[in-house]
């Protein structure tokens, strides 16, 4: 699928299973093989210089207040309430602790992978605080979840009553806290717009403090919270929550699902030790992070880019097929991949759906120039299985952040005899 106009992908975090990420090789051969990706080393390495500089310091790490970065392309923050709802206490102050954990990890990480950044910025009101636009929905939670509860109405329902209250979404990447119900998912959309959804629960007291030292000393509290077989301890529940924001906001800057290290990649569900981000003692161990790829992609975006071209609204050119279905009980399927940009190509990644598993990041590289065309040799993490469905999808992104995706469907073939 090639994004255009106003169409749009949509990807829930819990579709990942299991992922391994491989580097396009760019060499001249005719079939080009693949290595090993960047395990991000290096950005381990640097985050562990700065840790050791800190010297005297406080017993966690707090992130610093959101600021105006005056970009033009920012984070659009919603709280929506149906009717049937009431709005949460304190609302815009807890949704403003979630804010500084959310950019904090973003321009750290971004960082540790080596990419030029300052970050997220916001939207912010006359005063400077953070802008939280509350919208009263026109109808109980039903009409929006439909019933039984759809993703799809939600989504659907919801994003056309917030344009139609706050207007034009370009240059936002939408985050909306919703009270119609249970949710975690994204779509990303052209141009330099999206949104992503995740539900008001995670707004409760328990949940998310009113202040950010409060939220980092939770990120350490395992007292219970929740009643009878489903409570958890406090860390847990704030480290899921938090991590879904960081994680849903990634797929609006074009991330897929990425489990080479499923404990550890924010964009699987590696966010279980989130907390140990914010503890100094661990921190520079990055056991939370995007990978090498992700955070390449993701820094090519306007939302965190420091440098593109405005005018530029050309995305680039972008198509590919499949040389012929793998066949079952082998590791490997050739692409013939093309790619081309009026102004140049920044990076491309490629994941594969099915096959004998279900979502598997199988590539990813930098790129130069303004063309790029290559039969490229693809090893899946899992043995093909005859028979089963197979989907390739591809993201290239521009070097001003113009991005385009491509998506091909196929098939494991039958063993080689």
């Amino acid at each position: 699928m090639r994004m255009s106009g106003t169409s749009t992908f949509q990807w829930s975090f819990l579709a990942a299973a299991a992922l391994m990420v491989i580097v396009i090789g760019l060499a001249s051969d005719p079939v080009v093989s693949i290595s090993v990706a960047d395990d991000g080393n290096a950005g381990r390495r640097a985050s562990a210089r700065a840790a050791r500089q800190l010297g005297d310091r406080p017993k966690y790490i707090i992130p610093p207040p959101l600021k105006d970065l005056g970009r033009n392309y920012k984070v659009r923050v919603v709280y929506f309430v149906p009717t049937d709802k009431e709005v949460k206490n304190a609302y815009a102050e807890k949704i403003e602790v979630l804010m500084r954990v959310v950019a904090d990890i973003y321009r750290r990480d971004l960082k540790a992978n080596r990419q030029r950044s300052r970050g997220l910025d916001f939207e912010f009101d006359e005063e400077g605080e953070l802008q939280v636009h509350l919208i009263n929905g026109d109808h109980p939670s039903v009409f929006y979840t439909g019933e039984p509860f759809s993703v799809d109405r939600l989504l659907d329902s919801t994003q056309n009553e917030v344009l139609q209250k706050l207007g034009d979404p370009t240059g936002r990447a939408c985050l909306i806290f919703s009270e119609a119900g249970g949710i975690a998912e994204a779509r990303p959309a052209y141009p330099y717009c999206g949104f992503a959804m995740v539900s008001g629960d995670m707004l409760r007291d328990e949940i998310t403090a009113t202040t950010i030292e409060e939220q980092i000393e939770n990120f350490f509290d395992v007292t219970p919270v929740g009643e009878g077989d489903d409570a958890q301890p406090r860390n847990k529940e704030i480290q899921v929550s938090n991590g879904v924001l960081i994680h849903e906001l990634g797929h609006i800057f074009y991330m897929l699902h990425d489990t080479s290290d499923v404990n550890r990649n924010i964009m699987a569900q590696g966010y279980h030790n989130l907390g140990k981000m914010f503890d100094h003692r661990t921190a520079s161990k990055r056991l939370v992070r995007f990978s090498p790829h992700h955070a390449r992609v993701a820094a090519a975006t306007r939302f965190l880019s420091e440098s593109f071209d405005e005018r530029d609204g050309q995305n680039p050119a972008l198509e590919f097929t499949v040389v012929r279905p793998p066949p079952g009980g082998q590791h490997f399927v050739e692409l013939n991949l093309k790619m081309s940009d009026n102004a140049g190509l920044h990076a491309v990644i490629c994941m594969q759906r099915g096959g004998g598993g279900i979502d598997a990041l199988v590539g990813g590289a930098a790129l130069k120039g303004k063309s790029y065309e290559k039969t490229v040799k693809f090893r899946s993490p899992h043995v093909f299985l005859e028979g089963q469905p197979l989907q390739y999808i591809i993201n290239c992104i521009d070097v001003n952040g113009n991005c385009s995706q491509a998506a091909q469907i196929s098939h494991v073939g039958p063993p080689e005899r």
